[in-house]
């Protein structure tokens, strides 16, 4: 299942509440007059806003936590407070943007490997389908291609010296020096299999 969800976004970070205080930026800085009321934050006023964001309460920054938009509010409440100005939606802090989230169904994730007529079952957590992935057979050798990540702009390719034609690809691992938000869908996972000619 496939859900969107609009999802609270804080324009201005929580540095924003110290950035423009005269004693952290440099004589050259071009940046505004801070408002006066940031002039008068203390650093007892800095470590409540730092333990509150930072407690175990509010869950740290993954996204989809039920307290991040309890942060998002609390920091935009706060930098109004101090007199900024939003560039959000209609000018608030917060913009609202779709986030896709994708929860598979365990019940119909499986998988079994047979090999010289023997089967051997693996379970949701042994394994992990892509988004891509759906009900099918493949047989056919199979080969490791590491993370399988074939990008020609960042000069890595594991698919190099690899012939995976009509073959099955396994591919599992961390891909160190790659950028993983600069890859295409057809340089990673699915797509660069099936670019080179994976069967599966």
């Amino acid at each position: 299942m496939i859900s969107v969800k609009p999802l609270g976004f804080l324009l201005s970070l929580c540095a924003g509440l110290v950035a423009f205080h005269p004693w952290a930026l440099p004589s050259t800085s071009l940046a505004p007059v801070p408002p006066t009321m940031v002039e008068s934050i203390t650093p007892t006023e800095l470590r409540m806003h730092l333990e509150f964001l930072a407690s175990d309460e509010l869950g740290g920054r993954y996204t989809l936590s039920p307290n991040f938009p309890v942060v998002a509010r609390y920091l935009a409440s706060n930098l109004r407070a101090y007199d900024f100005q939003g560039g959000g939606d209609h000018g608030d802090f917060l913009q609202s943007f779709p986030v896709i989230s994708s929860k598979p169904v365990l019940a119909k994730s499986s998988f079994t490997l047979t090999r010289n007529g023997r089967g051997t079952d693996y379970a949701f957590g042994d394994f992990f389908p892509s988004q891509a992935s759906g009900t099918g057979e493949a047989s056919g050798q199979v080969i490791f291609v590491g993370m399988g990540i074939s990008s020609r702009s960042q000069h890595h390719d594991d698919y190099a010296n690899v012939d995976v034609k009509g073959k099955i690809v396994l591919l599992a691992g961390i891909s160190v020096g790659v950028e993983q938000l600069r890859l295409s869908d057809d340089e990673q996972s699915v797509g660069a299999a099936q670019a080179h000619g994976a069967l599966a």
